[in-house]
This record gives structure tokens, sequence and C-alpha cells, in this order.
């Protein structure tokens, strides 16, 4: 029985290329129309900021592991953690369409409903609990 080797390196890079794909719909749907007679800084304009913002922090705590020198990867670690990396990705990637979708109507509407508000607070508390749970599994080998 003949099984080909998988390349960890073209699996990692095709997550990671989804994920940014995913939070640049965040960052598209973060517009800011300017009215005629409202120059400057406004309240939207501050709401656009903050979600582009939030947008780059995500992608920056995506690549937790930029901030060791040395570290084994989880698709390379063991087959649990191989296995839990790429199912962590399912809600991760719904969670961040979700709060792409929400921020759009937080930014836009003056008078903001509770419904936004929750979806946008739960989306992004999983988008934390699946990137911190992903970051427990990479294993940093740096030396003390």
């Amino acid at each position: 029985m003949f099984i080909p080797a998988q390349s960890h390196e073209h699996s990692i890079e095709r997550y990671v290329l989804f994920v940014i794909l995913i939070v640049g719909e965040s960052i598209i749907s973060s517009n800011f129309v300017a009215r005629p007679g409202s120059f400057g800084l406004n309240h939207e304009f501050g709401r656009m900021a903050l979600g582009i913002t939030i947008s780059v922090l995500v992608i920056w705590i995506y690549y937790d592991a930029d901030g060791s020198r040395v570290y084994q990867h989880a698709l390379r670690r063991n087959s649990f953690t191989s296995i839990t990396f790429g199912h962590i990705h399912y809600p991760l990637t719904a969670s961040l369409i979700l709060m792409a979708a929400s921020l759009s109507a937080l930014i836009s509407n003056t008078k903001i409903k509770g419904g936004y508000v929750w979806y946008f607070g739960g989306s992004i508390s999983c988008v934390m609990l699946c990137l911190g749970l992903i970051g427990m599994m990479h294993r940093n080998l740096d030396v003390y």
C-alpha cells in the first residue's frame, strides 16, 4: 500500500492563506463613507479604525510562533496536535466570518442593535479561544 507523504509546509501555508483571506474580508467590510458636511474625525471613522486594528491584531496573534527563534509546529509535533490544529480552524474561520459580517453593521449604523454586539463579542471571543489553543499546540524550543 502506497500513501504519499504530505508536505507540512504546504499545509501550513494553506491554513495561513485561508485565515488571511477571511480576515481580509473583515478589513474590506470595515469601510468608511464620508458624507457631505462630515469632514475629519467622527464616530464612524473611529469605529472603522478600531475594526481594522482588531483585524490586524488577529493576524498578528495568529503568527504566534514568530516570537520564538526555534519552535516545533503543531503539524510536526505529534498526531494529536496535528489533527487538533486542523480541526480548530473550522470554528476559527466560522467565527472570523461572523466577526466580519457583524463588523460592517456595527460600523455603518449609528444606533447599534443588541444582536450585532453579541455576534461581534461572541465571535471575537471564539477567535481568541481558538488562537490560544493553536498557540498552546506549538512547542517552543528556545534555550533560556
